[in-house]
């Protein structure tokens, strides 16, 4: 697997902000089959992460919480979330699910 997916970064956040801003799929569009919501992933991460709304689709409902807010939560703080994980929780729970079972993600360069 590793030889797919590659050593994961100890730095959990950087290594987030990588995976969506920085590689070679970071950039190219995806459209979701539920809303049909196009998107990309750097795009949903500065849209969560950085807070920049300008380029969000929010039709169909789509509500995106705040890192901090959620951070600060009771269910948060009783869980001892790190803020790493209150981004992977928003990020899991929009657009980018579809790219996560996307499996033209995973083996578009094999």
């Amino acid at each position: 697997m590793l030889n797919v997916t590659g050593v994961p970064n100890v730095r959990f956040k950087a290594g987030m902000e990588a995976e969506h801003c920085s590689k070679k799929d970071s950039k190219i569009p995806f459209t979701t089959s539920n809303y049909g919501v196009t998107t990309t992933p750097e795009n949903e991460w500065n849209i969560i992460v950085k807070g920049d709304r300008s380029k969000a689709n929010m039709e169909h409902g789509r509500i995106i919480p705040d890192v901090s807010m959620l951070l600060n939560s009771e269910s948060a703080r009783m869980s001892n979330l790190f803020e790493y994980e209150v981004i992977a929780i928003i990020i899991y729970t929009g657009p980018m699910v579809r790219a996560f079972y996307s499996f033209d993600r995973i083996f578009q360069e094999h």
